[in-house]
C-alpha cells in the first residue's frame, strides 16, 4: 500500500476507535471501574492526537538469523487492531521502537521479553515528512548512510514559545538516558544544547509507559530552576501523554515541606556583589560567602547534623521513671522501648506525640484506677468526701504526669540549626574537611558564627537543605510525598546536601539529576563538579553519563561560546561539540553610548524583518536590565518586556532578561549587550560562564552590541 493511502487508512480506522470510545466508561465509586475509565479515556485522547500525524517512522528489519521480513510503524502513541490487538502503529516507547533509535543496524538487542531479549537487524529506516497534517515525503536511510533529515529540519526551524517535543529526532546516546533502567540512579553532565530537558522530560513519558496501567505518572516529581522554566515546558508532558506530574522549583518545594511560613533573604544582593564588577576586597568577600555556602552544601555538613540528630533524639525521653502512684509507675526503660523501637519508623517529634499519647492513657487509667481503689474503701454515704478525695487524687496524678511531660523534650529545628552553626566547634569541623586553606577557614568561621548568633537574622536559601533535612528526622515530609522517579534540572545550581535531601524525600524513589556543571552561574550555591554528589550523595550507586553533542544551536553559534570556556574548562568536562548545521557567523555590532537605544531598536527591527519571534535581549544583572528598559521608554517610547523572578507565565516573542533568567530556555535569535573587559572580567570563571550561558541560549543567530572594548573572554585567540 502506498504511504499516503497508508495514512488515510491509519486516520479512518482513529476515527472510528475513537467514536467506539466515545462515552466509553462511567462514573463510578468502584475502584476498577474508575481505572478502566481512565485508561479508556487516556486512549481516546491518545487517538485524536494521533490524528494530524499518525506516525513519523517504518522500520524494515528482522529476527536476527531468521529469513522474515517484517516492518512496523513508529508514532507517539500506539495505535492497535481493536478486536485482535494487533498494532497498527507502535508507541514510540515500546520495545520495538528502540530498534529506530538505535545508532547500530546489526545485532541490535531488543528487550520485547526482559528474561529473553531479542536480536534484530534492520535493512533501512524511513522517516515521514508532515506538512500541515499532510504526508509530503519520506526519506530512508540504510546502513553506513544514515542522515537523519528529520533532525536537520527540526535544527533549522524557528523556535517555539514553549519547549517541543523531540519523538521524531531522538538521537542515540538520547535514547539509551531516556531508556535507563528506572530502578537506577542516573547524574547526567550535558553541554548547552545537549537536550536535557527534553530527554528529563521524555524519560519521565517512557517511564510512564512501562506502568501505563497503574497510573504512574501521578508517582512523579520535576524540580526546575523556575516557574518561567515550568511554563515554558509545560506542554511537553500533556503531549506525550503524561499528565499530573508534580512540578516545584526548589524554593516552592521547600516552602511546601517546612513545618511552618519560613521568610528567606532575597537573592538579588548576593547576586549583585558577584555580578558586579569586583575590586580586591570584593573578591575577598565573595571567597568568603561561597566557602560558607560551600560548608551549609556539603555532605560533610549533612553528616555532622546527623550526629546532631542522634544525639539530641537521645535527650528527648527523660531517663527517669515516670511514677503517678505506688501502683502506677512506668520504667524509664518501657518508655525509651516505646520512643525508640515501637515507634522507630516515625519522625522522632510524631514519636514524641505518640509517646505523649500513650503516657496521657497511662495516666488516665491511674486515676480511674485510683479513684475506684478508694471508693471500694469508703463507707456508704460519705458522697462528699469521695467527691473531693477523688479531685485531690485526680490533681495529684495530673500534677505528677505535667511535671514529667515536661521533662520530655521537644525540639525547635529552626533554634536547633542556629545553634548548631553558633558552635564553634562544629563550624570549624566542617571546614578543615572542606578546605586545608587555614586563613579562608579562619575567616569563614568568623562570618558564620557571627551570623548564626543573631537569633532573628534571616535565612538564606543556602541554610534550606539543612532545615528540611531537620524537618525529615523531627518532623517529617508530608505523606504526598511518596514518588516512584523524580528529574532534577540545571541541578548544577544546587548543592550536594539539596540533593541528598531529595533522596530523602521519597523513601523508594530513584532520581535522574541532570546539569551542566559549565552553566553553574551560582558560586555561592551551585556545584563546580559532580565529584561530591557521585561519591557522598549516591555512595558510587549512580550511572554516570556525559552528553556532548550540542543540537541547539549553529556551529559558528557553539564554536563563539566555547571561546569563553577554554580557558576555565573544568576537568573531565568537555566543551560542546555542535551538530553539523551551519549558519551566519555571529555579529559583533559597535556602538556608543548616544547611539545605544537606536542601534538596539534597529537590530530588532532588522532581526524581527528577517521571521525571527523568538528573541531575547540579554544583560548581566536584573538592575542593568531596569536601566536599559527605563532608557528606551524615555529615549524612544519604545517598552521591551522584561523577563524577572516575578514572571510567571512565559509567553514567547522580544524579551528582556538577565542572563540567569535565560538559562534552559533558547531563542532564534539573542542579542547580548556590551560584553566589554570591564564587565566581565577576563580572570573570572564566573563572568565566563554567564558568557556561555547567554551565547548558548541562540540557535540561529547570535550578536553583540558592543558600545565598550570587547572582554577578552569572547575574543578569538
Amino acid at each position: 500500500m502506498k504511504e499516503k493511502e497508508h495514512v488515510e487508512a491509519i486516520r479512518a480506522h482513529i476515527v472510528r476507535d475513537a467514536e467506539a470510545l466515545r462515552g466509553s466508561g462511567k462514573p463510578s465509586n468502584d475502584y476498577t471501574e474508575t481505572v478502566l475509565t481512565a485508561i479508556l479515556q487516556n486512549q481516546s485522547r491518545e487517538l485524536i492526537k494521533s490524528h494530524r500525524q499518525p506516525h513519523f517512522a517504518r522500520i524494515f528489519f528482522k529476527e536476527h538469523g531468521r529469513t522474515v521480513n517484517e516492518d512496523a510503524y513508529i508514532g507517539r502513541f500506539g495505535i492497535f487492531e481493536r478486536e485482535t490487538l494487533q498494532p497498527i502503529v507502535l508507541d514510540w516507547r515500546s520495545p520495538i521502537a528502540n530498534l529506530y533509535y538505535n545508532d547500530a543496524f546489526e545485532n541490535v538487542s531488543v528487550d520485547v521479553d526482559p528474561k529473553h531479549p531479542l536480536t534484530f537487524d534492520l535493512e533501512r529506516k524511513r522517516q515521514f515528512e508532515f506538512r500541515d497534517g499532510s504526508l509530503e515525503a519520506f526519506y530512508d536511510s540504510e546502513n553506513g548512510a544514515l542522515i537523519d533529515r528529520l533532525l536537520l529540519e527540526r535544527l533549522s526551524a524557528r523556535s517555539g514559545d514553549k519547549l517541543q517535543d523531540i519523538v521524531e529526532t531522538i538521537q542515540a546516546e538520547q535514547n539509551r538516558i531516556i531508556r535507563a533502567d528506572a530502578r537506577e540512579n542516573m547524574v547526567v553532565q550535558g553541554v548547552a544544547g545537549s537536550g536535557k530537558t527534553t530527554i528529563a522530560l521524555h524519560r519521565l513519558s517512557y517511564l510512564a509507559y512501562q506502568k501505563r496501567n497503574n497510573a504512574a505518572h501521578t508517582q512523579f516529581l520535576v524540580i526546575a530552576p523556575n516557574r518561567v522554566f515550568l511554563d515554558y515546558i509545560a506542554n511537553v508532558l500533556p503531549d506525550l501523554g503524561v499528565e499530573g506530574v508534580a512540578q516545584y522549583t526548589w524554593e516552592d518545594l521547600t516552602h511546601h515541606l517546612l513545618p511552618k511560613k519560613t521568610k528567606f533573604a532575597s537573592e538579588a544582593q548576593k547576586r549583585m556583589l558577584f555580578f558586579e564588577e569586583s575590586d580586591d576586597a570584593k573578591r575577598a568577600e565573595q571567597q568568603i560567602i561561597i566557602h560558607a555556602a560551600r560548608l551549609r552544601g556539603s555532605m560533610a555538613f549533612a553528616r555532622l547534623l546527623l550526629r546532631v540528630v542522634e544525639k539530641v533524639a537521645k535527650q528527648i525521653v527523660p531517663d527517669a521513671d515516670l511514677v503517678l502512684s505506688p501502683r502506677h509507675q512506668m520504667p524509664k526503660e518501657e518508655i525509651a522501648r516505646r520512643f525508640f523501637d515501637d515507634y522507630r519508623y516515625e519522625p522522632y517529634l510524631k514519636r514524641r506525640k505518640r509517646l505523649l499519647d500513650s503516657l496521657a492513657r497511662f495516666a488516665q487509667d491511674a486515676i480511674k484506677e485510683e479513684i475506684a481503689r478508694f471508693d471500694k474503701r469508703l463507707t456508704k454515704g460519705r458522697y462528699a468526701d469521695s467527691l473531693e478525695q477523688s479531685a485531690k487524687i485526680k490533681a495529684a496524678i495530673e500534677e505528677r504526669y505535667a511535671r514529667y511531660v515536661r521533662t520530655v523534650k521537644n525540639i525547635d529545628i529552626y533554634a536547633l540549626y542556629r545553634k548548631v552553626l553558633s558552635s564553634e566547634n562544629n563550624v570549624s569541623r566542617v571546614l578543615a574537611e572542606l578546605s586545608d586553606d587555614l586563613e579562608l577557614n579562619e575567616q569563614t568561621k568568623r562570618y558564620v558564627l557571627a551570623r548564626y548568633a543573631e537569633a532573628d537574622r534571616t535565612l538564606e536559601w543556602e541554610d534550606s537543605a539543612a532545615l528540611l533535612f531537620l524537618t525529615r528526622h523531627f518532623h517529617g515530609f508530608a505523606a504526598d510525598t511518596r514518588y516512584a522517579h523524580m528529574i532534577v534540572d540545571e541541578a548544577q545550581d544546587l548543592s550536594a546536601f539539596q540533593i541528598f535531601v531529595l533522596t530523602k524525600l521519597s523513601p523508594n524513589a530513584t532520581l535522574s539529576i541532570f546539569g551542566d556543571v559549565s552553566q553553574s552561574i551560582s558560586p555561592y550555591k551551585g556545584l563546580t563538579s559532580w565529584d561530591e554528589v557521585t561519591r557522598d550523595v549516591f555512595a558510587e550507586r549512580a550511572a554516570y553519563k556525559t552528553l556532548e553533542q550540542s543540537y541547539r544551536s549553529t556551529v559558528e553559534i557553539v564554536t563563539f561560546a566555547n571561546r569563553a570556556l577554554q580557558r576555565y574548562q573544568t576537568p573531565g568536562i568537555p566543551l560542546a561539540k555542535p551538530v553539523l548545521r551551519h549558519g551566519v557567523e555571529p555579529e559583533i555590532l559597535q556602538t556608543d553610548e548616544t547611539h545605544e537605544v537606536g542601534a538596539l531598536i534597529e537590530l530588532i527591527s532588522r532581526i524581527q524583518s528577517e521571521g525571527y519571534k523568538q528573541i531575547a535581549v540579554v544583560e548581566k544583572t536584573i538592575a542593568a536590565c531596569s536601566a536599559l528598559q527605563d532608557r528606551l521608554q524615555k529615549d524612544a517610547a519604545y517598552t521591551l518586556p522584561l523577563l524577572s523572578e516575578k514572571t510567571e507565565h512565559y509567553e514567547g516573542g522580544l524579551h528582556l532578561m538577565p542572563i540567569y533568567m535565560s538559562k534552559g530556555l533558547e531563542f532564534d535569535a539573542v542579542i547580548v549587550l556590551n560584553p566589554s573587559e570591564h564587565s566581565y572580567d577576563a580572570r573570572s570563571s564566573l563572568h565566563a560562564k554567564l558568557l556561555y550561558v547567554a551565547c548558548t541560549r541562540a540557535l540561529h543567530r547570535l550578536y553583540i552590541l558592543q558600545k565598550d572594548p570587547l572582554t577578552p573572554l569572547l575574543q578569538a585567540e
